[in-house]
Parts: C-alpha cells; sequence; structure tokens
C-alpha cells in the first residue's frame, strides 16, 4: 500500500510561531488541499491519512473537500499536543502526530510506503516526483548539500524504516533555541545512512507546491516563485544526473 499522510493542525497552540494562526482561514486552506488532492489521480493508487491535534471536526473537514473516511481514506483525531511537544514548538506536535500514526496498529504496514506532505498543501505531479525510487531503503527528500537541513513539507520512505530511523523526532525540537524539525529529520537521515543501510534519493523534479508558507504566509504558487523555479531547474536537473543524493 502506499500512503499520503498529511498533517494537520486546524487550531494552533497560540505560543506557536505560525504565520497563519486564524482556524477559519486555516480550515479554509485544509480544505483547498483536500479537494486539490480529491481530483488528482493519484488517489487511484494512493490512500490518504488525515492526522489532526486539535480536535476539529474530520469528517466535515473530508466532506467540504468531497471525501468522506473509507478505508482508503482515513481520518485520525490525535491528542492535542503534551506540555514537551508544545515546548518544543510546532515541528515537535507534527512529530507527535507522526508517532501516533505509526504506532497504530493495522495502519501502515512495514512494507508500505509513506509519503509525508503537510496538510495545507498539495504537490503536483506527486507520482512523477516518485519516480526514482528503486528500494525499500531509500529516503527521498530535499536537504542542503550539508545535509544539515531537511525539506519536511514532502518526504517519502517506507513504513519500516520510518519507524526505526525517525520516530521520537519532537523530543529533539528546540524551537526557541534555533533547532527545527528540519534540522532534527536531517540529522535523522544521515544517522539512518550509517546505521540503517538507508539511501538518500532525489525528487525527479523540483516539487511544486500549492498553498501558503506557514512560516511566512507567502504563496508557493505565484509566479514570483514559480519564475524561481524555472531559472533553478537547469541546475537541478544537473545535480540529478551527476549527484543523486545532493540536494539544494
Amino acid at each position: 500500500m502506499r500512503w499520503l499522510l498529511l498533517t494537520a493542525s486546524v487550531t494552533p497552540d497560540p505560543n506557536f510561531t505560525v504565520a497563519i494562526n486564524d482556524p477559519r482561514l486555516r480550515r479554509a486552506q485544509y480544505v483547498a488541499a483536500l479537494s486539490a488532492w480529491q481530483k488528482d489521480p493519484v488517489l487511484e493508487e494512493y490512500g490518504l491519512i488525515l492526522l489532526e491535534n486539535t480536535g476539529a471536526d474530520l469528517d466535515a473537514l473530508l466532506a467540504d473537500a468531497n471525501m468522506r473516511a473509507s478505508s482508503t481514506v482515513r481520518p485520525i483525531a490525535c491528542a492535542s499536543p503534551s506540555p514537551s511537544s508544545t515546548s518544543g514548538g510546532k515541528g515537535a506536535a507534527e512529530a507527535s502526530m507522526l508517532d501516533y500514526a505509526l504506532g497504530l496498529q493495522g495502519l501502515i504496514d512495514d512494507n508500505d510506503l509513506v509519503v509525508k506532505v503537510t496538510g495545507r498543501l498539495y504537490v503536483r505531479r506527486l507520482e512523477h516526483l516518485l519516480r526514482r525510487r528503486r528500494s525499500p531503503a531509500s529516503i527521498t527528500l530535499r536537504t542542503t548539500l550539508d545535509l544539515s537541513y531537511a525539506d519536511t513539507r514532502l518526504f517519502a520512505m517506507n513504513g519500516d524504516l520510518f519507524r526505526r530511523a525517525f520516530s521520537g523526532m519532537g523530543a529533539m525540537v528546540r524551537e526557541q533555541e534555533g533547532k527545527y524539525l528540519e534540522h532534527v529529520l536531517a540529522m535523522r537521515t544521515v544517522e539512518a545512512r550509517f546505521r540503517h543501510g538507508a539511501i538518500l534519493s532525489r525528487f525527479d523534479g523540483r516539487p511544486v507546491f500549492v498553498g501558503s508558507s506557514g512560516t511566512s504566509g507567502s504563496d508557493y504558487f505565484s509566479s514570483r516563485t514559480m519564475l524561481r523555479h524555472v531559472s533553478t531547474a537547469p541546475v537541478e536537473a544537473i545535480l540529478r544526473r551527476v549527484s543523486p543524493d545532493k540536494q539544494f
């Protein structure tokens, strides 16, 4: 089975640093993203797991996106952030949701492909981006060249590797000290390569996100952002040929 694993927090903790904290606006963004996924043929091949940790009505959220719970659409209400994850920031709370989903018996099998996506975002041509995956030991994500920072909006690996190498990341996140989930994900990726024989692989192209940044509030699909993507595409194409494990 292949799963899209979407993380959501409709009403974020007021202590979290987020650009958009209005629950009505955030809910509308989740509905927009779910509606885009609902229309995407990728759901003929993937199931969808929606994780939410602030008590939102998930059945109503899905209904507004013309979706409903089924064996392949799984809305899961997670516990509200604990004091420890709250002190770590929104990244720690998101990591706790991932741990919860991976710990549920019978939800994600070891051999399942898990594609984690920030819930307010839609990714265009997802199947095209994952064409390079050849091994169950692969971790597909974008990192800086020095492997110190990874993009948490979108990454993919199988359930077994996720559980063995990426559980408990939230305990290491300390946003007030400048240590974000992006740093922890990158560190765990390096460790997974040495301890578990994981293989770091590139996406087959630069992911194009539709939605707004949770940090800056900027529109990922604006003409300015798309122009930047176009200007860097030739460089990324070269990197994919020369060094498949290196990212921007």
